[in-house]
């Protein structure tokens, strides 16, 4: 009962302080605007998120070893032991393994744009990466690493790489980036 009447006094001087409810109906209709509004740009710093209108890629619908042309993956990985295979995914990420005759893997990913978010808050050693879509980040491992790209408003790619060259897996990534920008 004590709580009750504690919120219910604080409820009441929230509204009267804050002038009633003309004030705040005031401020909400222009940040309804600014959240209907795709293409606003981000002003606090935050990822630039909002800056491209946002058109999400199905990615259930991708079959990455098609989209991404077995040339432009071997001239930057080399020959391959066998013909590329269909990654393992996790929900509705889709992905293509290469194998190379040296035995390195590479693993190409794409994932639903909602995926960056997660990321960026479980990836916290991870370093960013300049001129590689929206923003990147690379998270080095023991002898391996992984590669994670922003589509801004599209999707996220991931490369997985067990070399230490992660200059392969921006290759990769920016290859992936063009198949999928270009449909």
């Amino acid at each position: 009962m004590k709580t009750f009447i504690l919120i219910t006094f604080l409820l009441l001087l929230l509204t009267a302080c804050n002038g009633g409810a003309t004030e705040s109906a005031a401020i909400a209709t222009p940040v309804a605007a600014i959240m209907e509004d795709d293409t606003a740009v981000a002003t606090d710093g935050d990822t630039a998120a909002a800056a491209n209108p946002v058109n999400p890629i199905d990615t259930t619908a991708l079959d990455v070893c098609t989209m991404l042309p077995e040339a432009n993956v071997t001239g930057v990985v080399g020959p391959l032991r066998e013909s590329p295979s269909a990654a393992e995914f996790i929900g509705d990420e889709r992905g293509c393994t290469y194998l190379t005759e040296q035995g390195f893997i590479y693993t190409v990913n794409v994932a639903p744009l909602d995926r960056w978010e997660i990321m960026t808050a479980v990836l916290t050693d991870a370093a960013p990466v300049p001129d590689l879509g929206d923003e990147a980040l690379l998270r080095q491992m023991s002898s391996d690493h992984a590669l994670y790209v922003l589509l801004d408003g599209q999707a996220v790619v991931q490369v997985y790489n067990t070399t230490d060259d992660t200059a392969v897996s921006t290759r990769l990534a920016q290859i992936a980036i063009d198949a999928l920008t270009q449909n």
